[in-house]
C-alpha cells in the first residue's frame, strides 16, 4: 500500500500543497496521521477520486414531498445515464441540507401570499441566501381534503372551526405545515381550535388518514384528494420551486434534470396530474 505525503498528494492531484491542506482541513480529502504527520493512502485516494467522478453524474435532491416530483425523478432515472436521489424530508430540512452541503438541490414551497413575492427574496431574508439559483418548477393547489360525507357547506378554514373535527397536521418543517400555521394566523384562528390526529409525513399519508376515518380533514394538494376519491376545498395556490447551489449549477446532471421541468415537456408527459399549473415552468427566478 503506497503512502503519499501532502506534497506528493498535491503532485499526484496536480494541486498546490496549500490546496491539499485546505481540503484536509475541510474534511473533504481522506487522510490519516502517521508519526504525527498527515499522510494519504494512494489506494484510498484513487477510490475517492472514482467516487467523486461518479458523484458528478448523480445528484441528491432534498425537500418537499411531492407526487409529481417523484414521478419526474422516476422517469428520468429510468432513462439514465444520470441518477437523482430524492429525500422528501420537508422544505425547511431540505433547504438546510442544501446550505450545509448535504444535498445538491432542494425543492421547496413556503407560504408566500403576495404575487409580487418570491422564494428568492424569502431565501435571502430567512436563510441569508445569495449563493443559490432559484428555478420555478410549477404551481400546486393546496386545500382541505375532506371525506365527501363531510364536505357539504365547507368553503374554507373558518367553516370547520367549532365542529370538533380531527385535523391531520403535516410533519414540522414541511411547507404544508408552515402553510397551515400561516393560514391560521391570517384568519386569526387559534391553533387549539381543532383536535389533531397523528401527524403525516406526506400528502398521500394525510389523505389516507382522512379516507380511513382517522380524521375529518387535512391540508394537502388536490392531486392526492382526487387520487383517493375525496372532496377538495381549495384555499391557496403555491409556487413549488427548485434551489440549486452555484457550485452544482454547471453540472451536466443538473442540466439533464432541468430539461425535465420545462413547460411543454411537463404538459406532454404528465397530463393527468390535477391541481398543477405548468405556466413558467423551468424559468430562473
Amino acid at each position: 500500500m503506497e503512502i503519499l505525503s501532502v506534497k506528493q498528494t498535491g503532485s499526484y492531484l496536480q494541486l498546490h500543497e496549500k490546496k491539499v491542506y485546505e481540503l484536509i482541513r475541510e474534511g473533504v480529502l481522506p487522510h490519516t496521521r502517521l508519526g504525527g504527520k498527515i499522510v494519504v493512502l494512494k489506494e484510498v485516494l484513487d477510490r475517492w477520486l472514482i467516487e467523486q467522478t461518479e458523484r458528478e453524474r448523480h445528484l441528491t435532491l432534498a425537500g418537499s414531498d411531492d407526487p409529481l416530483m417523484r414521478a419526474i425523478i422516476d422517469r428520468m432515472n429510468a432513462q439514465g445515464p444520470h441518477l437523482l436521489f430524492y429525500a422528501p424530508v420537508g422544505s425547511q430540512p431540505g433547504l438546510k441540507a442544501l446550505l450545509a452541503g448535504g444535498a445538491d438541490l432542494a425543492c421547496v414551497h413556503f407560504p408566500i401570499f403576495s404575487e409580487k413575492g418570491s422564494h428568492g427574496e424569502f431565501l435571502d431574508r430567512e436563510f441569508r441566501g445569495g449563493n443559490q439559483i432559484v428555478v420555478h418548477l410549477y404551481k400546486r393547489q393546496q386545500g382541505l381534503i375532506v371525506s365527501r360525507s363531510h364536505a357539504k357547506g365547507i368553503i374554507g378554514l373558518a367553516n370547520i372551526v367549532g365542529r370538533k373535527w380531527r385535523v391531520v397536521r403535516r410533519n414540522p418543517g414541511s411547507g404544508t405545515r408552515l402553510l397551515w400555521e400561516s393560514l391560521l394566523r391570517q384568519e386569526k384562528i387559534p391553533e387549539n381550535s381543532f383536535r389533531y390526529a397523528p401527524e403525516a409525513s406526506s400528502h398521500l399519508e394525510a389523505a389516507v388518514l382522512v379516507s380511513q376515518g382517522e380524521a375529518e380533514t387535512a391540508l394537502g394538494i388536490r392531486y392526492v384528494a382526487d387520487l383517493m376519491g375525496l372532496a377538495f376545498v381549495p384555499v391557496h395556490q403555491e409556487r413549488f420551486e427548485l434551489v440549486v447551489s452555484y457550485a452544482r449549477w454547471p453540472n451536466p446532471s443538473v442540466k439533464a434534470f432541468l430539461s425535465w421541468v420545462e413547460h411543454e415537456r411537463l404538459k406532454r408527459e404528465f397530463p393527468d396530474y390535477s391541481g398543477y399549473s405548468f405556466e413558467g415552468s423551468g424559468s430562473i427566478l
